[in-house]
């Protein structure tokens, strides 16, 4: 009952009905609360809390992942505070975008978005866009950990009670994962795009899920526009725009003698998959498949095979 969040109060009234009465259960309520607690301290002893070895001997997180107080939440909705925070691709673009937030909405007294400026590198991902962060934080799909978990966590949560939702819902994620492991090895994926090169390359390198994600960047780079810069012997560049769109363009950079490419967007160094605007120009110029240095190992369908 305790491994299925039900009370221990509740459990003991669950117990005095099965047995017919409290004086049959051979326990006291308190002792039976005493009981579960002790079971769920023992339950957390010597759990990963204290083995953060699996990083590697002198490792420590480059990145910690948090959320802002509700302040910052009404901040992103009713300034340009969003591009801020998740919009600029360089720290020339940030300051620029922040002096114009300040000024136009007149912010110059600020205490808060003062402090919030001091902490920038905290939470501005053009700050942050050459440490590895699987995407989460340029892409903003990572979920609340009560959506992730299937729990609503209140303030009289536990920490044994969270550390056993937790426990399950890591069980429950291996399995989805040994099934896509099986998918993954049987399967090679169809797309709404035709078979070009670039795709069924990635159909043959990647998870079905990655490939799926590479799939809709592939699908936003042919709709893009890419204007010749400059050339250097073998080394071209280029000016990518968004569909329908002037503004925000991206530079591109491509060496053809070594199958070099390089886009502002600093997508490959986040997330360890290319971004549209240089899938564009590799489509462009007909390279039959993803250059091996852009092929991340994690997201392919050899990565556990190897390890």
């Amino acid at each position: 009952m305790t491994e299925a969040l039900v009370r221990p109060s509740v459990q003991y009234r669950v117990l005095a009905a099965i047995s017919g009465g409290e004086e049959f259960v051979r326990h006291t309520k308190r002792d039976h609360i005493n009981y579960v607690n002790r079971l769920k301290m023992r339950a957390i002893e010597g759990g990963d809390a204290s083995t953060l070895e699996s990083m590697g001997e002198d490792v420590l997180p480059v990145t910690i992942f948090t959320d802002q107080d509700l302040a910052m939440k009404n901040a992103i909705k009713e300034s340009v505070f969003n591009k801020c925070l998740n919009g600029c691709y360089s720290e020339a673009e940030f300051e620029d975008t922040w002096r114009k937030m300040i000024s136009d909405y007149g912010l110059h007294d600020s205490d808060w978005f003062e402090r919030l400026y001091t902490l920038r590198e905290k939470w501005c991902t053009a700050l942050n866009k050459e440490y590895f962060s699987a995407g989460i934080l340029s892409s903003q799909r990572s979920e609340s950990t009560n959506h992730a978990l299937g729990f609503q966590a209140t303030k009289t949560t536990s920490l044994p009670e969270f550390f056993h939702i937790f426990e399950s819902t890591v069980k429950r994620w291996r399995l989805e994962e040994e099934r896509n492991e099986f998918n993954n090895i049987r399967a090679k994926p169809t797309s709404v795009f035709p078979m070009v090169d670039l795709l069924d390359h990635a159909a043959q390198v990647y998870t079905l899920n990655l490939f799926r994600a590479f799939e809709k960047e592939f699908g936003i780079a042919i709709g893009t526009r890419a204007i010749e810069c400059t050339t250097e012997d073998h080394i071209k560049s280029y000016l990518v725009y968004p569909s329908g769109s002037d503004e925000n363009p991206h530079h591109v950079t491509f060496d053809s003698s070594n199958l070099l490419i390089d886009c502002t967007c600093r997508k490959f160094q986040e997330s360890g998959m290319l971004c549209f605007h240089s899938i564009r120009i590799l489509h462009l110029r007909s390279v039959s498949g993803i250059p091996d240095r852009y092929i991340s190992r994690r997201w392919t369908k050899f990565a556990k095979k190897e390890v």
